[in-house]
């Protein structure tokens, strides 16, 4: 009977539909993700094992957190889960690089593009922030974006833009507006 329960997550597909009501476990999933990972040192430590590259570019000892809250259009307040921001190592006359995670606990099909659009709006909300807060003075890189996945869908390891809005060929030279790397953390867990 384990075994059947065991194959049962394994095989947990995009298609399935969650049966928790809207917004219930993962607010308090995104609530505790947010506390735990909005301590300093807890993220420094979590950044150097799980984006390690991010050590080469940027001081992770000068990392802050920013605010979380972003506004629409229309006044509408987006949350992100976490944003980090951090200095350079060595461009001088560069802005900080800033990092946006997202948590999920769960991702079916009908929310992957909801989850790319999402986060590549508060990219863009941060691009407007940093130039708001640093004008024409600096090179403002763009900002990145992660999910930090913790469901069971093992397979899930990135949202590619090209994928959930194909392109018609005609149309190429335009390119990939954004990929979303995951941070799949059963992988992670199952791995050590």
């Amino acid at each position: 009977m384990v075994r059947d329960e065991e194959r049962h997550d394994e095989k947990e597909s995009y298609d399935q539909v969650s049966e928790t009501p809207q917004g219930a476990l993962h607010s308090i999933d995104d609530d505790m993700f947010h506390k735990f990972m909005t301590e300093r040192e807890l993220a420094v430590s979590w950044l150097q094992d799980y984006f390690p590259e991010l050590e080469e570019e940027v001081e992770l000892a000068g990392l802050q957190v920013e605010p979380n809250e972003f506004y629409g259009r229309h006044i509408n307040k987006r949350i992100a889960d976490v944003v980090y921001s951090f200095p350079f190592r060595h461009k001088p006359g560069y802005a900080q690089l800033t990092l946006i995670l997202e948590h999920k606990s769960r991702i079916v099909k009908s929310e992957l593009r909801q989850t790319l659009i999402q986060t590549a709006s508060y990219v863009v909300n941060q691009l407007f922030r940093e130039v708001k807060r640093n004008g024409s003075s600096v090179t403002i890189p763009q900002p990145l974006a992660a999910v930090v996945y913790t469901g069971n869908n093992r397979s899930l390891t990135e949202l590619r833009w090209d994928e959930l809005f194909p392109l018609p060929s005609y149309l190429k030279r335009f390119g990939v507006v954004y990929n979303l790397p995951v941070v799949n953390m059963r992988n992670l867990l199952l791995a050590g």
